[in-house]
């Protein structure tokens, strides 16, 4: 067999030819990945932020709620101790200090009184941060 020059330099590219991924084909990989990630991050970051606002709000109606029904009460068995006045509470609840506001007043219906519960949270710095309101009604 004769030897021919153009088949022994393929025969030699071939063997040191090895497979892989060029540095551009890696780049591109990791850009992708990168930008994957950031977007689960964001995803992830908004979806806790919102789930502790809904926390937050979940634990305000509980306290609003029972602050009513407490005035509510108070109103059944002593009509004379609910005064047309705003009242005001402190208390201290998963470490957190809360201020409720529970406001009476006559609705346009004389047999019908409204409790408005306010509630606000105490920053450390000890500013009142306003969480949430609602609103109750006695059948008197």
């Amino acid at each position: 067999m004769a030897y021919n020059p153009v088949q022994s330099m393929k025969d030699r590219l071939a063997r040191n030819h090895r497979s892989g991924f060029t540095l551009i084909e890696m780049m591109v990989a990791i850009a992708v990945l990168a930008i994957v990630g950031t977007a689960i991050y964001h995803a992830n970051n908004r979806a806790v932020v919102q789930q502790q606002q809904l926390e937050e709000k979940t634990v305000a109606t509980w306290i609003l709620t029972n602050a009513i029904n407490e005035y509510s009460i108070q109103y059944r068995i002593d009509p004379s101790s609910v005064s047309l006045t705003d009242r005001e509470s402190h208390l201290t609840l998963g470490g957190r200090d809360y201020v409720v506001r529970v406001s009476t007043s006559n609705t346009d219906s004389d047999d019908i009184l409204k409790f408005t519960a306010e509630l606000y949270v105490i920053s450390s710095s000890g500013k009142e941060q306003y969480i949430h309101r609602i609103n109750g009604y006695h059948w008197r």
